[in-house]
């Protein structure tokens, strides 16, 4: 049987190659979990399924310990299952079907291969890829999700449990992995441990994995599949079809949709502008979502039309579904206004003549930005060939999505959309009448923008408004459908609302939003501000304000009062750096944490603190500020432990513990209450002492108990100790002395 190579060479060494790489060869042959691996880990290395690496000091070892990832495991299915009759071998077409998908979810390239054949043949779920990565970490595998892996491989290629199989442990399995856990142990291929338990959530190691490999490649070897696997087919000819939807997935500017049938899976090809209808309505190809119940009309391998007779996930309409590549995420931001400039790597947006905004990074090929044109899926070269057509007239709109990591992950443009104004007659959360014509909302809420007297309110928020105040006068603007993305409404009575946008500037009396100013009360104290979640006053937030770059802004929510500025939530892009160390100094206006010193805005009143200290944990600046300062002018040693926040310089949160106090003097001890109390520039601290704390005294071998120190402060002596105290609170060690 031929077997697909690993690929590329930089991961043959960890997994297999070609070449025989022979297990007498390695160093940390003996090194396994038990005895009866090596000979697994020989016959794996022998046919070159699984190899091993050179380590520092250049012998080649197997690392029979490890444990294998999920990526790794899925190469080894590819490997073992990639010819067998039933699976559909991986092609250059399956790859880049299932492209999108894997760059989504940040997949390492050398395992696209693998992944895709095994969605393909469905091994695995997109969900399980989502699950298969810690941001750019390959996640370690468990032996259950293994089973279900080479579980279904086997069930692809026609074997069964032909002899009743359960575990001791059958109970901790989970329902979905039970039944390919049963199938492998009746193969033979995976049996358990001694007690012929299952161990299901524990991770795989290598060693584990070379009984599996060498098992299943033996028994693949012995021809003993049937060949009536169920692998995905692409229908000729014309006709009908109808199934459930198993994904949709982005190919271009088309889709691949693959679909369960009474005669298997089948898939076909359709563009971005296939019709897709329910309950008498249109929809596009995005709105079709998983689970759902369609009939297909298609030629060859395209589709025709699609109907969907049933919405399983009752979302169509309202957003588009994981699997159908559009994005789910959600904005923090949006930017709407008109292209200015736009060009391979950079887009120019325009709001008013005095604010533009920038974003870069369209030339990187591996970003996942949705571009929709008139309501359609398109691709950024196309928006850019819209744009550089000399032949248009009329200025592009675009709505720019912004995600919490301040990435662009949507650009929503109106080329060819029309127009509408005039009063509305009436309105609900799908359609707003104009002067007696109907026009809905763009299915998506995400495309549509609403604004009433400036204010920027939702869909619901714009019918509740309209049915309180009703003489709404609006201006709206339609995509390449007829539905409304845009609409700016006028009302003389409309006083409500919240202003969002981008800061142009900050003075002692107002604020300036997207070219409007917003007056301050008379009072500025009584306005509530937050910056990135922490409340400050005015000047911190002016202060951050100014210290933004040119690459840099600040965002911000305003709500108003009686036409005042009564509330502002304001965000920067600014990253957060995270800070460790002891504090070396402090004063009102900064800190110095490690070798670092950072600045402390408005005398430390906006920052959030944090810091254990017996009875008395310090969770104000100020008093954080007084308590090291007592330390300092009664000439203790200490150590204060703490993780900070620092952001533009400024510290914006403290956190941590007293973690030593050297000669300070003793007030009181309690045996009984497991306690001490020391006396610290006339205040009084008192602290917990853990049950196996070490208590000596002064030049003294034989161990002391608080008991000891509580007779001697009551025969009057006076006791200074040296303490060490852990991140909760209590005291682990006592060094004290009698003066």
């Amino acid at each position: 049987m031929k077997k697909k190579l690993i690929i590329p060479v930089l991961i043959a060494t960890m997994l297999g190659t070609s070449i025989p790489a022979y297990a007498a060869n390695f160093a940390d042959i003996n090194d396994v979990p038990w005895e009866g691996a090596k000979t697994y880990i020989n016959q794996v290395a022998d046919k070159g399924l699984m190899v091993g690496s050179d380590n520092a000091q250049g012998k080649r070892v197997f690392k029979p310990k490890d444990n294998l990832s999920y990526l790794e495991c899925a190469q080894l299915v590819y490997t073992l299952f990639g010819d067998e009759k039933g699976l559909t071998a991986y092609s250059d077409t399956i790859g880049t079907k299932w492209n999108t998908v894997l760059k989504g979810y940040k997949i390492t390239d050398w395992a696209w291969p693998a992944t895709s054949f095994c969605l393909e043949n469905g091994i695995i779920t997109i969900s399980d890829v989502a699950s298969f990565m810690n941001g750019t970490t390959a996640k370690k595998a468990a032996r259950q999700d293994v089973a279900v892996m080479f579980g279904k491989g086997f069930e692809k290629a026609g074997y069964t449990q032909k002899q009743s199989f359960s575990f001791n442990d059958a109970s901790k399995i989970s329902s979905s992995a039970l039944k390919y856990a049963n199938l492998l142990g009746s193969l033979n291929i995976l049996t358990g441990d001694g007690n012929k338990n299952f161990n299901p959530t524990n991770l795989i190691n290598r060693s584990e994995m070379a009984v599996i490999v060498s098992k299943t490649d033996d028994l693949l070897a012995g021809g003993t599949s049937t060949g009536t696997g169920t692998g995905t087919t692409t229908p000729t000819g014309s006709g009908t079809v109808t199934g459930i939807v198993s994904t949709v997935v982005p190919y271009g500017n088309q889709y691949v949709l693959t679909m369960l049938t009474g005669e298997g899976a089948k898939s076909f090809m359709m563009s971005s502008s296939t019709k897709v209808s329910y309950n008498n309505k249109t929809y596009s190809p995005a709105d079709i979502g998983e689970s759902d119940t369609i009939i297909v009309a298609y030629n060859g391998t395209m589709i025709v039309t699609v109907v969907v007779t049933k919405d399983a996930n009752d979302d169509i309409g309202k957003g588009s579904s994981s699997t159908t590549g559009t994005t789910s995420e959600k904005a923090k931001e949006t930017y709407s206004g008109v292209i200015y400039s736009m060009n391979d790597d950079k887009i120019v947006v325009q709001k008013s003549s005095s604010n533009k905004r920038t974003f870069y990074g369209f030339s990187d090929r591996d970003i996942d930005v949705e571009i929709v044109i008139d309501g359609t899926s398109r691709s950024y070269s196309r928006l850019l060939r819209e744009f550089d057509d000399e032949s248009r007239t009329k200025d592009i709109n675009v709505v720019v999505y912004i995600n919490d990591d301040d990435e662009v992950f949507k650009i929503a443009a109106t080329i060819d959309g029309g127009e509408a104004s005039g009063y509305v007659d009436s309105a609900t959360t799908s359609k707003v009448e104009i002067d007696g014509d109907d026009y809905y909302f763009h299915s998506d809420s995400d495309y549509v923008t609403i604004k009433i007297n400036g204010y920027e309110v939702t869909i619901k928020e714009f019918v509740d408004a309209y049915n309180e105040y009703e003489d709404f006068y609006v201006e709206a603007l339609l995509d390449g459908d007829e539905r409304i993305i845009t609409l700016i409404v006028e009302s003389d009575d409309y006083e409500g609302g919240t202003i969002k946008g981008i800061v142009d500037s900050i003075s002692s009396t107002r604020i300036k939003v997207d070219g409007e100013w917003y007056s301050f009360p008379s009072r500025t104290t009584d306005m509530r501000i937050k910056l990135n979640g922490t409340t400050v006053n005015l000047d911190r937030l002016n202060s951050a304000f100014n210290d933004l770059s040119g690459s840099q802004d600040m965002t911000v929510e305003i709500t108003l009062n009686n036409d005042k500025v009564d509330k502002i939530t304001a965000t920067t892009n600014v990253e957060k750096t995270e800070v460790s160390g002891d504090i070396r100094t402090i004063d009102y206006d900064e800190i110095k944490i490690g070798s670092k010193t950072y600045d402390i805005a408005s005398d430390g009143d906006y920052v959030e603190v944090d810091i254990e200290n017996g009875n008395n944990d310090i969770t104000r600046y100020s008093i954080l500020e007084s308590f090291i300062e007592d330390l300092d002018r009664d000439v203790y040693s200490y150590v204060i432990e703490v993780d900070a926040i620092v952001e533009d310089d400024y510290v914006t949160e403290i956190k941590g513990y007293v973690k030593e106090l050297n000669g300070a003097l003793v007030y009181d001890a309690n045996y009984s209450g497991d306690t001490i109390t020391l006396d610290i520039a006339g205040s009084v601290y008192r602290y917990r002492v853990d049950s196996s704390c070490t208590i000596k005294e002064e030049g003294k071998n034989n161990s002391r108990n608080l008991g000891h120190i509580e007779d001697d402060i009551d025969y009057g002596e006076t006791i200074y100790a040296d303490l060490e105290i852990d991140k909760d609170g209590y005291v682990t060690s006592i060094l004290y002395e009698i003066d």
